[in-house]
């Protein structure tokens, strides 16, 4: 069993034996959307979502937004939209003081961009993809080393080049590609074996609502290191207390199993 599988059977016992856990329950319900389980995904989400204790709200806001993948993924695209819309609502109030719900803001604005993509909503969509890209660079600006930083602003200006070709804003779009070629390459250089980042200089075919549905669905999910839905390495959305590798999942997922057990044990007696 990969480290992964554990994780995912660590963060489900957790859930179980601890609901009232939101770390755990998030967790639980990113790994279960991941493996494809998503009514499980949507249960936990949900839960998380009509927890109104204060402190919550960074845990509530990527329910959200894991909310809006599920219904993404079952095709049901307005749903999605309404998810991610609330998601973006419950992040700009904050993000105007937190960098965490800056970079927050900056990848529901994505997202929706996204939606409306696949709905043929080219202007709308572009303008969602400019006010991200304007996140990401005030963000690299702040924090200059931030690899991350890097990685969030290269998709930005992508994305932002192919909504400025399919409004036949040629030049602007070049000069989107050109930019993010160049963040590419430079992120390449930090880490050559990144798959990701190699696959990101290859732009998709021309630019239409279907090609843009099946490139952005299968590349564009977000992910804290930088890969994406179809790596094998993905890991969920960022959050204050992130693990930041398979085998620190793993262990943290025990780790919580293991206190919501004693806890459940405290608890009969």
């Amino acid at each position: 069993m990969s480290e992964t599988q554990k994780a995912r059977t660590y963060y489900a016992e957790a859930a179980a034996l601890d609901p009232d856990n939101v770390e755990g329950t998030y967790y639980h319900g990113w790994f279960q959307l991941q493996a494809g389980s998503l009514s499980d995904a949507e249960a936990a989400f949900q839960r998380i979502v009509g927890n109104a204790e204060q402190g919550n709200e960074i845990w509530r806001f990527w329910s959200r937004i894991g909310i809006g993948d599920i219904h993404q993924d079952r095709g049901d695209l307005a749903a999605a939209l309404d998810e991610y819309r609330a998601a973006s609502e419950m992040a700009k109030p904050m993000a105007e003081a937190d960098p965490e719900w800056q970079r927050g803001l900056a990848i529901v604005y994505g997202a929706i961009g996204d939606i409306l993509m696949r709905q043929g909503q080219f202007a709308d969509a572009l303008t969602y993809y400019r006010d991200k890209t304007e996140i990401a660079y005030r963000i690299v600006e702040a924090d200059q080393e931030s690899v991350l930083a890097q990685n969030d602003l290269a998709v930005a200006v992508l994305q932002l080049g192919k909504a400025l070709e399919l409004q036949d804003k040629r030049e602007e779009a070049l000069k989107a590609y050109q930019a993010s070629v160049a963040l590419f390459q430079r992120l390449i250089t930090v880490d050559p074996e990144n798959v990701h980042w190699q696959q990101s200089l290859s732009a998709p075919p021309a630019p239409s609502a279907t090609r843009w549905r099946c490139w952005a669905g299968s590349t564009m999910r977000c992910s804290p290191t930088g890969l994406t839905s179809s790596s094998p390495n993905v890991w969920p959305r960022p959050t204050p207390t992130m693990p930041s590798s398979g085998i620190v999942f793993m262990c943290h997922a025990r780790k919580l199993a293991s206190c919501a057990c004693g806890k459940a044990i405290s608890t009969r007696r």
